[in-house]
């Protein structure tokens, strides 16, 4: 038998779909997903959450969290929003901090605002320094990214404190971890969770360079952690532990639920390349994609508004027969996430609803 629908199965256990974690297995997922960035199209300020497997409505429980700094929020990957926990900052300063170089006067201006009025919002920078919100925003971002100031995300509120990094947090080793170390463990977690992975996966995930990320792989080879191996013609890399562990796999346990998923779950995200090929922009864009078994089967397309979403079309690429005689699983899966007394489906292949 090929190794993938092992593969396939064990990336549904390990990424917590085959049954809903507790609060402990939800936390070891959240550190192994981390950074772990809000959905796809949400509120700005939304905590993140991680859909189909937790127990409990972790929107609310991440919001607590945030509100107690065990997670805290940054700007990760690119520049995007996630959050990672606290205990674990040092470790993502080492992979994302961005070195400013020159300080520049407004930069100045608005850390020795921050340093002794702080925590402050931007509407009080603003009216202390006299700037507009479109100049003040993107100079704390650059900042935020270097770890010179943090962004006091506590709740949904617009309204958050801003204060100087160093002073609010001593203790943090800036330099605890060097960049190759640090991206040697978030591999190693990446591994984990995606069980056989290539190079532009991890890239795609973590925004970090591909050369890079090739030197950290090359070095775990070395170490006897990961191994190469070919899966249907493409080449990647699997821990060995995991390789000699997918022989022996039980496919019976992976659950037959088909999901609807975000466009920023770590999957999805995962396999992104792949999914702009097997799903490309039409006149409507894939809004969410349709997992079943490890595989993703199909997309949700339409268009995200500011008003009512548009749920145009659904479109089976994979399975078609078997998926088409599970329309209403398909179509009660998409209603999880979609709300369709504001956004009703238009048509599923192509035929009107």
């Amino acid at each position: 038998m090929s190794l993938h629908p092992k593969i396939l199965a064990l990336r549904m256990e390990r990424q917590g779909f085959n049954k809903r974690l507790d609060r402990d297995e939800y936390h070891q997922l959240f550190r192994l997903m981390s950074p772990v960035v809000p959905m796809y199209w949400t509120m700005p300020g939304n905590p993140p959450v991680i859909q189909h497997r937790a127990d409990f409505s972790d929107f609310h429980y991440n919001d607590k969290l945030r509100s107690r700094r065990e997670i805290v929020k940054g700007r990760f990957q690119g520049g995007s929003v996630g959050y990672v926990f606290f205990d674990e900052i040092e470790l993502y300063i080492a992979l994302y901090k961005k070195n400013i170089g020159k300080i520049t006067p407004k930069m100045d201006e608005i850390i020795n605002l921050i340093e002794h009025e702080g925590p402050i919002n931007v509407k009080g920078m603003k009216e202390v320094l006299g700037m507009y919100v479109k100049d003040i925003t993107p100079i704390l971002h650059k900042l935020q990214m270097a770890f010179i100031v943090f962004e006091d995300q506590r709740s949904v509120e617009w309204d958050r404190g801003w204060y100087v990094f160093e002073r609010e947090f001593p203790d943090i080793n800036l330099t605890k971890y060097t960049f190759q170390s640090a991206l040697k463990i978030i591999i190693e977690r990446f591994q984990k969770l995606m069980i056989w992975f290539d190079v532009k996966m991890v890239e795609t995930v973590y925004k970090l360079p591909k050369k890079l990320i090739q030197v950290s792989i090359d070095e775990l080879v070395q170490e006897n952690k990961f191994q190469l191996l070919e899966i249907e013609g493409d080449t990647g890399y699997i821990s060995i532990e995991d390789y000699n562990l997918i022989h022996h796999l039980d496919l019976n346990q992976t659950t037959n639920q088909i999901f609807c998923m975000n466009k920023n779950d770590f999957y999805v995200k995962a396999m992104e390349y792949i999914l702009q090929k097997d799903f490309p922009k039409t006149t409507h864009e894939p809004m969410y994609y349709l997992l079943h078994q490890g595989e993703f089967i199909g997309a949700v397309y339409g268009k995200f508004r500011i008003r009512p979403d548009e749920l145009e079309d659904v479109i089976i690429t994979k399975d078609i027969e078997q998926m088409v005689l599970r329309k209403d699983d398909i179509i009660k899966a998409i209603g999880k996430v979609a709300d369709y007394s504001v956004s009703p489906l238009k048509r599923f292949m192509g035929e009107k609803r």
